[in-house]
């Protein structure tokens, strides 16, 4: 494996990983702290309570004479309000609830999953191909049409200054035979290393070794 491609890899990997595990944090907190909001209801639920409480003290002195027929009615809507706001109460409590769980993933899930709808999967490639090189290399670490297939890839795939620094002429180093430092540097791209060859006489290298005109 490539040293300088693996701390590459990592360092996204650890980047991304870093960026979900935020991102999640955040969500979590944005929950807590809407779910702090519950505090609220559950305050005018007691309120109900103490209300219907004092309703139902009133409803004692209704029977009384004189009073009665007045306190009645009092403590009759006294009693209705006293409901109204436990009701209210408790759905505005669960409200508040589903919210800061609704809120909490969707901020976690927004910025994470379309990362890693892109990210994972182009990992897995990667790792696929890493490995497939890596059996190839120790499979065919001697066929002729498996190093030019690794020239040709690294002739397509490699940007024109790198490829340049490998090879003046890529292609007509391939037809010619000359594509050990291409095949190299197409494994070095996908991450993958081999024990260094000794070189044909003549080298590969941009076609420097061509026979005397």
């Amino acid at each position: 494996m490539n040293p300088f491609r693996t701390w590459r890899i990592r360092t996204l990997d650890v980047v991304v990983l870093v960026w979900v595990i935020a991102w999640l944090g955040m969500g979590v907190y944005v929950g807590r702290d809407i779910r702090e909001l519950r505090q609220v209801p559950r305050t005018a639920s007691s309120t109900g309570r103490a209300l219907n409480d004092v309703s139902a003290s009133l409803q004692r002195l209704a029977n009384l004479p004189l009073v009665g027929s007045q306190v009645k009615p009092l403590a009759d809507r006294a009693q209705g309000e006293a409901r109204s706001i436990e009701v209210a109460s408790q759905a505005t409590d669960e409200s508040i609830r589903e919210l800061s769980i609704l809120l909490g993933v969707a901020v976690a899930l927004a910025p994470t999953v379309p990362l890693l709808a892109l990210f994972v999967p182009l990992r897995i490639s990667q790792e696929r191909e890493a490995r497939a090189f890596r059996r190839a290399v120790r499979q065919k670490a001697d066929d002729p049409v498996f190093e030019e297939f690794l020239a040709r890839r690294a002739a397509a795939n490699l940007p024109y200054h790198r490829l340049r620094e490998i090879s003046a002429d890529p292609w007509r180093d391939i037809r010619e035979g000359r594509v050990s430092d291409l095949a190299d540097a197409e494994l070095r791209r996908v991450g993958v290393s081999r024990a260094r060859r000794r070189r044909p006489a003549g080298g590969s290298r941009g076609g420097a070794a061509a026979g005397p005109g």
